[in-house]
């Protein structure tokens, strides 16, 4: 019998690999003392507690690249300055709510970004300034191949094109048509975008529901980004947005999320 490949192997291969580049792009910008400690950190304990709970799971070693993935994106998101118990803390919660939380034999949420606002909720303090995105032509062009091999252009598009008519439709609502292109350019991040938004796990494979999924998730940015928007968690919009997603299309019917989007978007589009 032929060995057959499993293509998703091949992609989280270029996934580590492009994290890994951000890596080093981030240790030339902010020095290796920096951020080697918090990568280590996020990584190991991510790593290992994956491969503690597959063993108990299954009855064998399982070594995930998942984990990995997860760990090393929360390294690249949680702030420098982060105490590496609470960088550890964000790794233990995304991966226990992979293991735990779920639906039909899927985790229900983006590990990393459940690890990185419970965390957040936990320690108020901790920032996230995403400096994984030191490069931002790096990170576009090596985000890019990643959307390229997991074919969600829809997703990603209709997500821009939602966020992006809806805050100008508000900005216009202001009188404040002219700040519209620069609040929805300070508030889109390509990391976010590109390598969290688009975790296969947690986001729909069926093309009208990449459509929904996309068109639901810039919505919701658009609201967490303006209710956050006099409070340190603004930045946590993009990944209140992804769980809130995340959490709707696994639990509720179209009929019900529709009828949500409408009520809860009304203030904000007539305020």
């Amino acid at each position: 019998m032929a060995l057959v490949r499993n293509p998703s192997f091949g992609i989280r291969r270029q996934m580590i690999a492009a994290l890994l580049v951000f890596v080093g792009v981030g240790a030339f910008l902010f020095g290796v003392e920096n951020t080697l400690p918090q990568v280590l950190a996020a990584s190991f304990v991510a790593v290992i507690l994956d491969f503690f709970l597959q063993y108990i799971q299954r009855k064998k070693f399982y070594f995930s690249e998942t984990a990995l993935i997860t760990g090393l994106i929360i390294a690249l998101v949680l702030d420098l300055n982060t105490p590496l118990l609470v960088v550890a803390l964000a790794a233990i919660i995304a991966i226990l709510g992979k293991h735990f939380v779920r639906k039909n034999g899927r985790h229900i949420f983006n590990p990393a970004s459940l690890g990185l606002v419970l965390s957040a909720l936990v320690f108020p303090t901790v920032g996230h300034t995403w400096w994984g995105e030191g490069s931002l032509i790096i990170t576009l062009l090596l985000g890019l191949l990643i959307v390229s091999r997991i074919f969600k252009w829809d997703m990603v598009t209709t997500y821009l094109l939602t966020f992006f008519l809806i805050n100008t439709i508000y900005a216009f609502s202001q009188g404040r048509l002219e700040f519209a292109g620069a609040e929805f350019g300070a508030t889109i991040s390509v990391f976010f975008l590109l390598f969290m938004f688009l975790e296969p796990q947690t986001s729909p494979s069926l093309q009208k529901k990449r459509l929904f999924f996309g068109a639901f998730a810039g919505l919701l940015s658009f609201l967490f980004f303006h209710a956050f928007s006099f409070s340190f968690l603004i930045t946590d919009a993009l990944l209140y947005s992804l769980l809130g997603a995340n959490l709707l299309t696994a639990f509720y019917s179209w009929r019900w999320i529709f009828l949500g989007i409408a009520l809860f978007s009304a203030p904000f589009l007539l305020a």
